[in-house]
């Protein structure tokens, strides 16, 4: 009995599991506002011209993110990035670092 009841924890628990995986998959890779990037970028204190660079786009470009009211405008893998930096996932310092080796 007492394998029976270990068995069904396991179970549980992944399906806890495969929950919380779904539920961090869609915070990561739903639409970002321009109100959710500014916020990042201050919580992570990173300006908007360091950040053009470890994105790659040009500042403008990032102005023009942060300042409209079109979330559909900032890419998704951009949202996913900032996503994950500011859950701690990704350092600031490491996708800084990756951007300097990428510079020409």
């Amino acid at each position: 009995m007492e394998h029976a009841m270990t068995t069904r924890k396991r179970k549980q628990r992944d399906k806890d599991m495969d929950l919380r995986s779904i539920q961090f998959q869609h915070h990561v890779t739903r639409h970002m506002s321009p109100a959710e990037l500014r916020k990042a970028l201050d919580l992570l204190e990173i300006s908007q011209r360091n950040f053009s660079k470890v994105v790659g786009y040009d500042e403008r470009v990032i102005r023009r993110w942060v300042s409209h009211d079109d979330p559909t405008k900032i890419p998704e893998s951009v949202a996913i990035l900032v996503r994950l930096m500011v859950d701690g996932l990704i350092s600031k310092e490491d996708v800084e670092a990756r951007a300097r080796k990428r510079k020409p």
